[in-house]
C-alpha cells in the first residue's frame, strides 16, 4: 500500500520527538554524564563536531547516543566548538552540574590549554 511523502514525513517527526524525549528525561535521571567530542568535516568543506553522551540508565546500564551533529559557522576555534556545546547542552536539557567527563581527539581546538576547548571549559571550583 502506497503512503503519501506528508504521512512519512510527519511519522519520521514523530519518532524523533519521542526518541529526544526519552533521552532527555533519561539525561535528566542520571547521576553522572560523560561527553565525547569528534569533529570532521562534510563534503562541503565545513566542520562539524559529533557530540555523544554517556550515561547510566535506569536499569544501571550505561547507555551511549548521539546527542547532535553540528555545523559550524566557518571556523573550527575551541571558542566556536564550545558555543555550538553550549548550544547543544542547553537545547537538549543535559545537566552540566552532572558532567563528569569529556573526551576529544587530540586537535588543538579541542585539547589547547588556553584557547581550546577544555580551555574554555575549565569550571571553577
Amino acid at each position: 500500500m502506497p503512503v503519501a511523502r506528508h504521512t512519512i514525513e510527519r511519522r519520521i517527526s514523530v519518532l524523533s520527538a519521542d526518541i529526544l524525549n526519552n533521552l532527555q528525561t533519561n539525561l535528566s535521571k542520571c547521576l553522572a554524564v560523560s561527553l565525547t567530542l569528534d569533529e570532521s568535516t562534510d563534503i562541503k568543506d565545513m566542520p562539524q563536531p559529533a557530540i555523544f553522551v554517556r550515561y547510566e540508565s535506569k536499569n544501571l546500564e550505561m547507555m551511549e547516543e548521539l546527542l547532535d551533529l553540528v555545523t559550524l559557522k566557518n571556523t573550527n576555534r575551541g571558542c566556536d566548538i564550545k558555543e555550538a556545546l553550549d548550544g547543544v547542552l542547553q537545547k537538549n536539557a543535559v545537566p552540566i552540574g552532572n558532567i563528569v567527563s569529556i573526551a576529544t581527539d587530540g586537535a588543538p581546538s579541542m585539547t589547547g590549554t588556553n584557547q581550546g576547548l577544555i580551555g574554555l571549559l575549565k569550571f571553577k571550583s
